[in-house]
């Protein structure tokens, strides 16, 4: 079956399991017991349960457990029942599925899903993993956004409404000379994050800038902001995963945005291009 494959933080679902994934499951037969010590000693909430064929019959989970214990009245029983009679369901999903279209799961009902088929598993999805990937795009996006809305404030008060107009003719200039057919800017807002870069760390604009950024040089503020334009374009487009190394970037270069001062200007005056 062909799949429209798109951009998307929801998938596809292989790509959001943990690195270094590894699935535990447990024989059939195995009694309350010892699936419980198991889930202990490796951190689980629910394991995959197998039938001597070594197909998926279901998962054995705290949730199924306790649903088992209610419908006995607890007592001894319970410890030594094997795992297939307090079993839930095994929900799956493809490999190749996203998670914000699929039918085969619901994650206001499931805790987790396995992912493959119940001869083929490749790994198991919890909801935990699913709000990490969400967390990690939620948190870039916020950061970019703090960090342009106050660039563009920043690079208003160390130009001027009128170096800022005389600074984007530069680079309008430049476009022309080289053929470019790209739309004009007219105004700040028309910029795109990497015309940052030569609004405030190019040669011909780094003087107006140098004071405002006291512990930096140009190089190093160049090479920042073509960084930061990189994981923006990465995030907006859904390109790859998004770590905590790149939301520490992303939250070390607002940081130093919003330390950025214009009273560091020689005599506390705007500086003009």
């Amino acid at each position: 079956m062909k799949r429209n494959h798109r951009p998307s933080p929801f998938g596809p679902v292989k790509l959001l399991l943990p690195e270094n994934h590894r699935v535990v499951s447990i024989p059939a037969s195995t009694t309350v017991t010892m699936a419980v010590r198991e889930m202990i000693d490796a951190g689980y909430s629910q394991l995959p349960v197998l039938d001597e064929s070594g197909k998926i019959i279901g998962m054995f989970s705290y949730r199924s457990l306790g649903f088992r214990v209610f419908e006995l009245k607890g007592g001894k029983l319970i410890a030594d029942l094997p795992v297939a009679e307090c079993l839930e369901p095994a929900k799956f999903l493809d490999p190749e599925d996203f998670i914000d279209t699929t039918s085969s799961a619901d994650f206001r009902d499931d805790d987790c899903v396995l992912v493959g088929s119940p001869e083929n598993v490749i790994g198991v999805l919890s909801i935990s993993d699913v709000f990490i990937r969400l967390n990690d795009f939620a948190e870039a996006f916020v950061l970019l956004h703090e960090t342009e809305v106050r660039l563009r404030r920043l690079i208003e008060e160390v130009l001027t409404p009128e170096g800022v107009l005389a600074a984007l003719e530069v680079i309008n200039t430049k476009r022309r000379e080289k053929g470019s057919s790209q739309r004009p800017l007219a105004k700040l807002a028309d910029c795109e994050f990497g015309n940052y870069s030569a609004l405030i760390a190019s040669k011909e604009s780094w003087q107006n800038f140098q004071s405002v950024f006291p512990t930096a040089n140009r190089e190093l503020l160049d090479a920042e902001l073509n960084l930061v334009r990189d994981i923006r374009n990465d995030v907006m487009h859904f390109r790859r995963q998004i770590t905590r190394a790149d939301t520490q970037v992303l939250k070390r270069f607002r940081d130093r945005v919003n330390r950025a001062s214009v009273t560091n200007v020689d005599g506390g005056d705007q500086a003009t291009v």
